[in-house]
């Protein structure tokens, strides 16, 4: 074949530092149009975002050759240092170190984005630490609870 074809869409997953409730409505909406600015400068498309004040939501598709470890990383440290230069008493670090990414079927992705879109309403009833491990379990991610909240 002379040409590549895919599609590929994650589900992305990461929260604050310490998943703190750190995300204010005053900045919401800065950060979040950083981080699409963020997602397109690093060859993503980003079709749905969305979360609460301890975490983010994002469903992206990427070309193939985006390594998504890459991705994530220069994401969140854009990002970062972003949110530590333009916000009051927030510091660098604001994000945990690790991620949740889940690829997402061409059936699905709608469904996803629905998900993320009803952020707000899904955690009157959930934490995030119940959420997370619900995502790990639906997408047979093997983990060590032990490790998870380091």
């Amino acid at each position: 074949m002379s040409h590549t074809y895919s599609q590929l869409y994650y589900h992305l997953v990461w929260s604050t530092n310490e998943r703190k409730p750190i995300i204010h409505d005053s900045f919401k909406e800065s950060l979040y149009e950083y981080l699409r600015g963020g997602i397109q400068q690093e060859g993503g498309l980003l079709l749905k975002m969305g979360g609460v004040a301890d975490h983010v939501h994002l469903l992206v598709a990427l070309e193939p050759h985006c390594s998504l470890a890459k991705f994530v990383q220069n994401i969140k440290i854009s990002s970062s240092k972003w949110v530590s230069k333009n916000i009051p008493k927030c510091h660098n670090g604001f994000w945990q170190k690790g991620y949740g990414a889940f690829s997402v079927s061409s059936s699905q992705k709608l469904k996803v984005a629905k998900y993320i879109e009803n952020q707000e309403y899904h955690h009157a009833k959930h934490s995030f630490k119940d959420e997370f491990l619900m995502l790990l379990r639906n997408h047979n991610v093997p983990f060590d609870e032990k490790y998870l909240w380091k």
